[in-house]
């Protein structure tokens, strides 16, 4: 990227959204270099100099991602307007949107819903950072129409295989790092206790988990919250639910 954007910033985000490159001054600007430790569920890709290569996986991505200016209101208004035709000139009539983080995303499908705009009858996936203001509001899981609706409360456990960052119980084959094990998102206890918030306050509950070991924290999470709480048709989800062990298909 420094050959393409020597002066100015530069990110390149996968299509997974759980990776991307940034240039030298992206760097920069964020104050990433040798010396920063890697945030919890993140790691910085260095050389053999201990240098960053640019190269930001999961939460690490956010060092820099949180210098960039915020979409506005009529950005994402167009985005869910451009979507909703590209959707529909497939055939697609339905949708989920699995990381709805903030309250400008959400105003802008309202805004969408009310000029008639959202042609995708669409259920919001709500990031758990949002949950106190729902819990504030006294809404809950399926508040809305049939064209709008507030969903499951959304959460992650681990990272992709496509970066080998899925939180697994044996090591990646033919990996740089003999001994990389995935990342994980949060600890166990601390996935116990979000869980544990969603559900009791009425919600479906989602959790991204694709490695084996992000899998069982998952189910130690849920069954933890329905031993605390039994209810009815929770119907507790799995995202993704890549790599599975029989003892995991089991339980």
């Amino acid at each position: 990227l420094d050959a393409v954007v020597p002066y100015g910033p530069a990110i390149v985000t996968n299509a997974s959204g759980h990776m991307s490159v940034v240039n030298s001054r992206a760097l920069q600007l964020a104050g990433v270099g040798p010396n920063t430790l890697d945030p919890q569920g993140g790691h910085i890709v260095r050389d053999e100099y201990g240098e960053p290569t640019g190269l930001l996986q999961e939460t690490a991505q956010g060092l820099v991602s949180a210098h960039i200016p915020p979409p506005s209101a009529a950005d994402l208004r167009e985005a869910v307007r451009r979507c909703c035709l590209a959707y529909a000139a497939a055939g697609i009539t339905s949708s989920q949107d699995a990381s709805s983080g903030t309250a400008e995303e959400i105003a802008a499908y309202q805004d969408a819903r009310a000029a008639g705009e959202l042609l995708l009858r669409t259920n919001l996936m709500i990031r758990d950072n949002l949950l106190p203001h729902l819990v504030g509001l006294g809404i809950r899981g399926g508040f809305g129409d049939d064209r709008l609706r507030i969903g499951p409360i959304k959460f992650f456990s681990d990272g992709s295989l496509i970066g080998r960052t899925a939180a697994v119980t044996d090591p990646f084959l033919a990996d740089p790092r003999p001994d990389n094990l995935g990342l994980e998102m949060m600890p166990q206890e601390e996935l116990d206790e979000r869980v544990w918030r969603a559900h009791s306050a009425g919600f479906q509950v989602a959790t991204h988990a694709i490695g084996d070991r992000a899998i069982g924290m998952v189910l130690d999470a849920y069954e933890r919250a329905l031993a605390r709480l039994p209810r009815a048709d929770h119907r507790g989800r799995i995202e993704h639910c890549g790599i599975l062990r029989p003892d995991l298909i089991g339980r």
